[in-house]
């Protein structure tokens, strides 16, 4: 075989073993025409509140073809609708949906024939994150000279966030001096932030120490002076909260002249009640000496200030290769190293908003670059973003408008999930977000639920609906004490409040079944104030408990047209109550529960019993001598379906006697009558009996199986006539009309009748013709010898032959019906004998 051809039937191979994998697994070319039967409904529907997703549960069908079960959702936002095969099981999980976005959910069964069930009762349920244990500090820088706009509006759009603002209002100059940047001492601003419980601390930044002014400053005491008292007057004039210093690449040298400034600004500000924060760079380990974290004595400020906040941020930067701007590792070594130095109640960490974009080839120039322009260019260029699975952080590859080449790292909701993750493990104080403005507007959803901000819930949530009622359980708020719960649940008929003390579960009853039921679960503290409250949620009471399935079915009496059954009555819903109606069916067919729809239906059945109850009922005018199986199906008021019973098999009785034979042969023998007869057909046919009659007197002869064909009636009297009868009787007693034979005689036989019922008697039916057959044959042969060789003899020899010792006399001929010739001789004298010719003897004899 050439290559080429060898390539060809590979090709080949793999196509058929593809076809073939398709019809062996694909569930429509194992699909059961004939069952058309969908499946029921899946019992004990339970729905489980998890973050961005939910966990469904139920009871596993009894049916055995189930293939899968199928979970609708419809997105309530956007009426979005999904259907999610999930296997056969009893449970699934399903992710990446939307917190706090309502669903509604229903499951259905599907067999392998393709038949859909009915979808249960939707719940209308939203996805939650669970509460964080602890709510973390949350503070932000606030800029007044970039993106002011939308910077005031991620604050003003998220106040419930925000623990401290640090508004960037002052500037440190050279000589100590304290300068004002655009839109300081913002009293509109300030009385917002106050109304709303946020701490004032506006941020002095040293402009990156341009110029060593920082050092310059802390080295001239007059400078210095200036500087602590400018910052307290300003600090009481305005009534701030604290004051925050962002001294950034300070020099190492600069170290013990900084930490002793901090030291006296701290006792001024902690003497007027004001708190003072100090801002870092990252720091990794105490070999870490360049400028910046050189001058910042960590254990020392640790213990002085009130927050210590760190810029775990421009990991990568305009200066450095494309990267991250913040990696969680990276993040993490710095946290730990300050919880190594300081105490971690005091630790914030800084993480970024913003990004960068890296001019990797052409003429261009890096650039910071925030969310809303990142949405910009990826919509401009069709740009493909990348997830950065180290670093934590989305990034693109674009061509500019004079085709340079740019790498682009940002942030958005997932990257900054990330780092807050990393940070809460650590159980600092808090995070630090530098800045507002521009920002994917979903992280703000994110710092809620990962920082504990959202308003005290009560969360957790699991919801089953049942038969006439919902069963209900969640979770305790986690940062409030709730001394009782409130269940209200509202619905078409009115609205009722269920007091459930301090339980966390509750089955609401004697609910009206398809009503919508509105649910919403309050805690209350001591004094019966609302302190948390749930997502309302719908469920729908629904029966879908099938009766329990007859397992007991039997046969109680068979007759001709009617069969009688006993069973123990279903329960309603398993365990207890009645079913509502029966269904038998019967067929001569076995019966499945995939045929069972097929068979014939009985038109009466009682009235179901209580369950466990003894029934008995009869199923009549039914076809006589005919096996029939039998089964039954349970209803409740619902419609509810339960399993096919056991199936018994019941066969009506035969009340037809078998035909008796119509040919029938009686051979008058000595004292005795034999009787033949052509055998029966009757299936069921299992005996043969003989009777005659006398004087009026009917006698029963005898009796042989159905395998015999022949009766002997003995001890009766020659010569005198008896009146024979032949009878059939078949396997249920049933027994035929007696047939007349006839009227027949015994008599004595002759040596021949002997010979032939001694040859009767010695041989069985089936040989005797041949037998007669080959005694005919020997006969005839024998006869013609005799006659040829004892006339020949008369002719040629004396006549005192053997044979024929005197001559013959024939006193007369006659001639038969048969053409034959008889001939009478005699010796001497009578008696005479009797000779019989044929004509073909005649001819040989010249006569």
């Amino acid at each position: 075989m050439t290559p080429k051809q060898s390539a060809k039937l590979v090709v080949i191979i793999t196509f058929l073993a593809i076809l073939a994998g398709f019809v062996l697994f694909n569930p429509r070319s194992i699909a059961s025409s004939a069952d058309k039967a969908p499946p029921r409904a899946p019992r004990d529907f339970t729905i489980e509140t998890l973050d961005a997703g939910l966990k469904i549960s139920w009871q596993e069908n009894s049916e055995d073809d189930i293939f899968s079960y199928q979970i609708k959702l419809i997105n309530s936002r956007d009426q979005s609708a999904r259907t999610e095969l999930v296997g056969r099981r009893s449970q699934a999980l399903i992710s990446n949906l939307e917190n706090g976005v309502v669903y509604q959910v229903s499951l259905s069964a599907l067999d392998r024939s393709l038949n859909s069930g009915e979808f249960t009762k939707p719940i209308t349920i939203a996805p939650e994150k669970s509460q964080s244990p602890r709510q973390y500090h949350m503070s932000a820088w606030l800029t007044t000279n970039e993106d002011t706009v939308s910077a005031r509006a991620a604050y003003e759009n998220n106040r419930d966030l925000y623990d401290t603002v640090s508004p960037f209002w002052y500037n440190q100059e050279m000589d100590g001096a304290l300068t004002t940047k655009g839109g300081a001492r913002d009293a509109q601003l300030i009385n917002d932030l106050r109304a709303n419980k946020i701490l004032v601390i506006p941020t002095i930044t040293n402009n990156y120490n341009a110029g060593n002014k920082t050092g310059v400053m802390l080295a001239n005491q007059t400078a210095r002076e200036r500087h602590l008292n400018e910052i307290i007057n300003e600090a009481t004039a305005n009534n701030y909260d604290g004051i925050d210093l962002d001294y950034e690449n300070v020099n190492p040298a600069d170290k013990d002249g900084f930490t002793a400034f901090v030291k006296e600004l701290a006792e001024k500000l902690h003497q007027r009640g004001k708190q003072i924060i100090v801002t870092s760079q990252a720091k990794r380990a105490d070999g870490n000496n360049w400028p910046g974290v050189g001058a910042m004595d960590y254990s020392v400020l640790g213990q002085l200030v009130d927050e210590f906040r760190i810029m775990t941020y421009d990991f990568s930067r305009t200066n450095t290769a494309p990267g991250p701007i913040a990696p969680p590792d990276w993040i993490l070594q710095a946290t730990r190293y300050a919880k190594s130095r300081m105490p971690a109640e005091k630790v914030v960490i800084g993480l970024p908003f913003y990004g960068y974009d890296w001019c990797v080839s052409g003429n261009c120039k890096n650039s910071g670059i925030v969310w809303r322009r990142a949405q910009e260019i990826i919509d401009k260029r069709g740009a493909k973003v990348e997830w950065d699975s180290g670093g934590q952080e989305p990034w693109f590859l674009y061509l500019d408008d004079d085709y340079n080449t740019n790498v682009v790292y940002f942030q958005n909701a997932r990257s900054l999930e990330a780092k807050i993750e990393t940070v809460t493990k650590e159980n600092v104080k808090g995070i630090v977000i530098w800045r507002l403005g521009s920002e994917d507007p979903q992280i703000f959803d994110v710092i809620r639920d990962s920082l504990g901000k959202r308003a005290e819930k009560v969360s957790g949530l699991l919801v089953k609906a049942g038969d006439r009622m919902v069963q209900l359980s969640w979770q305790s708020p986690v940062r409030v004490t709730a001394s009782a719960y409130e269940v209200l649940v509202k619905n078409e008929g009115g609205e009722k409040t269920y007091n459930v003390g301090g339980e966390t579960s509750l089955t609401v009853s004697e609910l009206a079944n398809d009503s919508a039921q509105e649910i919403k679960i309050r805690a209350l503290d001591a004094n019966g104030q609302e302190v948390a409250s749930s997502q309302t949620i719908t469920a729908t009471p629904n029966d879908l408990d099938f009766p329990s399935a007859i397992n007991d079915l039997k046969t109680e009496k068979v007759a001709a047209d009617k069969i009688a059954l006993s069973w123990s009555a279903s329960f309603d819903n398993q365990s207890s109550g009645s079913a509502e109606k029966y269904e038998i069916r019967y067929s001569q067919s076995p019966l499945t529960a995939e045929n069972f729809a097929d068979a014939e239906i009985y038109p009466h059945s009682p009235k179901p019993a209580a369950g466990g109850q003894k029934e008995y009922w009869e199923l009549r005018d039914l076809t006589p001598d005919t096996s029939f199986y039998v089964g039954i199906k349970s209803f409740d008021e619902a419609e509810n379906i339960s399993d096919l019973s056991n199936v018994i098999n019941a066969k009506t009785i035969d009340i037809v006697p078998p035909a008796v034979p119509s040919q029938t042969k009686v051979t008058p023998l000595d004292s005795a009558l034999r009787i033949e007869w052509s055998k029966s057909t009757a299936v069921d046919l299992t005996s043969y009996q003989v009777f005659y009659q006398q004087n009026e007197l009917m006698v029963f002869a005898g009796q042989t199986n159905k395998e015999n064909s022949s009766l002997v009636v003995s001890d009766l009297k020659n010569g005198e006539n008896y009146d024979l009868f032949l009878s059939t009787n078949d396997d249920d007693g049933n027994q035929s009309e007696r047939l007349a034979i006839g009227e027949f005689a015994p008599q004595k036989p002759n040596w021949l009748n002997k010979t032939s019922a001694s040859l009767i008697e010695f041989f069985k039916p089936s040989e005797r013709i041949a037998v007669w057959l080959l005694i005919i044959i020997v006969s005839a042969f024998c006869s013609i010898t005799i006659i040829n060789v004892g006339f020949r003899n008369y002719q040629t020899t004396s006549k005192t032959s053997w044979l024929l010792p005197r001559p013959v006399f024939f006193p007369f001929v006659q001639t038969s019906k048969t053409d034959s010739l008889f001939v009478r001789y005699s010796k001497e004298a009578p008696p005479a004998e009797i000779v019989k010719f044929s004509k073909k003897t005649m001819r040989k004899l010249d006569l």
